[in-house]
C-alpha cells in the first residue's frame, strides 16, 4: 500500500492497491462502530436488521429476504456485507451453523434476459450449496424437473435447496445485483426455510415488501439514498484524520470539501469516496499542494483537469 517514497493513499483497499476501499466497510475485518460510519440511512438500516436478527429461531425455520434499495454507489453492497457478517456471527454464537454463498457475479452478461439470469442463479445456488457438505445433505436434495423447453424456476431451485439444508444449519446467500423489480420479486418469492437471502437493486417500482412476515420468509427492505448535511465531513474525517495524515499523505480541508458538494450535498457516499480516492492517487505521483493540505482550489483544479475523476 505504500509507494517507494513512503506516500500512501488512505482510501486504498488494503488487500488490493488498485481499488478503493468500500466506503462503509469495516477496515479491521470485523463489525465495529469505528469503521462503519453513520452516514445517510446506514445506521438506522443496520439497527432494523439487528432487531430482526433477535428472532434467530424463526429466521432459521422460516428464512429471511433482505433487499437494499437505492441509487448507484450509495453503500448497498457495504451494508449487506455488514448484515451478512453479523448474521453469520449471531447464528454461529447460538449454535446454528451458517455458511455463506456468494452469487454476486453470476449472470452478469447484458445479453441475458431476466428469466435466463434468475434460472442461472438458481442452478448455481444448487451447485454451490452441494459443496457445503457440513450444511447441505445431497441425499435430501430433489432437483427440480427440467423439461428442456421450460427450465425450473428460481423459486423451485431455492425451495429445493432449502429443503436439503440440515437441521440446525443455515445458508446465507448473496444474490447478483437485481436490475429489474421483477427479479427482486422472484428472489423474495423463492426465499424459504433455512435460507437468508441478501439482494440489492437500483430498480424503481419495487414490489410491496411489508414490514411484517407474510407466509414463511421474513421480508426486510433497507432503503439508502444520498448523503445528508454533515455526512460528507463525517466520512472524510474518518478516512483522512488517521495516522500518517500530513506525513504520508496530504491533509484535507474538510470545510472546502463540504463547500465543493454543497449544502445539503446531492451526492452518494460512493461518489465522495471515488473522488477522494482519485485525488489521493494523483498526489502519490505529483507534488503535494501548498502547505501539505488539499484546499478548495486544489479540489477544483483536479476536477477541471480530470473530469472523469469525479464521476459516480
Amino acid at each position: 500500500m505504500t509507494e517507494p517514497d513512503g506516500r500512501v493513499n488512505p482510501l486504498r483497499r488494503p488487500e488490493n492497491r488498485f481499488h478503493a476501499a468500500p466506503a462503509l466497510q469495516c477496515t479491521c475485518g470485523g463489525d465495529c462502530q469505528k469503521c462503519h460510519i453513520a452516514v445517510d440511512n446506514t445506521e438506522p438500516c443496520y439497527e432494523i436488521f439487528q432487531e430482526v436478527m433477535k428472532d434467530l429461531g424463526t429466521l432459521q425455520e422460516a428464512g429471511l429476504f433482505a433487499v437494499a434499495h437505492g441509487p448507484s454507489r450509495c453503500g448497498k453492497t457495504s451494508l449487506l456485507n455488514r448484515c451478512a457478517t453479523s448474521a453469520a456471527r449471531a447464528l454461529n454464537a447460538q449454535g446454528v451453523q451458517a455458511r455463506e454463498i456468494s452469487l454476486a457475479h453470476v449472470g452478469q452478461s447484458p445479453d441475458l434476459t431476466t428469466k435466463q439470469r434468475v434460472v442461472m442463479v438458481g442452478r448455481r445456488l444448487a451447485i454451490e450449496a452441494a459443496k457445503t457438505q457440513d450444511v447441505f445433505d445431497s441425499g435430501r436434495y430433489t432437483a427440480p424437473a427440467d423439461s428442456g423447453d421450460e427450465p425450473p424456476t428460481l423459486e423451485e431451485y431455492m425451495r429445493a435447496v432449502g429443503d436439503a439444508v440440515l437441521d440446525g444449519h443455515v445458508l446465507i446467500v448473496r444474490t447478483p445485483r437485481a436490475e429489474q423489480a421483477t427479479e427482486v420479486a422472484q428472489y423474495w418469492s423463492g426465499t424459504s426455510r433455512k435460507l437468508l437471502i441478501f439482494a440489492e437493486t437500483t430498480a424503481v417500482n419495487l414490489p410491496h415488501i411489508p414490514e411484517q412476515p407474510v407466509g414463511e420468509a421474513h421480508p426486510l427492505r433497507l432503503n439508502l439514498g444520498i448523503l445528508k448535511r454533515g455526512d460528507v465531513a463525517e466520512f472524510a474525517r474518518s478516512r483522512i484524520h488517521v495516522p500518517g495524515c500530513g506525513r504520508t499523505f496530504p491533509d484535507l480541508d474538510i470545510g472546502a470539501l463540504e463547500t465543493f458538494y454543497g449544502d445539503p450535498p446531492m451526492v452518494t457516499i460512493g461518489a465522495v469516496q471515488k473522488l477522494l480516492y482519485n485525488i489521493y492517487e494523483h498526489y502519490l505521483h505529483n507534488p503535494w499542494p501548498d502547505g501539505n493540505i488539499i484546499r478548495a482550489e486544489d479540489l477544483w483544479r483536479y476536477v477541471r483537469e480530470n473530469p472523469e475523476g469525479q464521476e459516480g
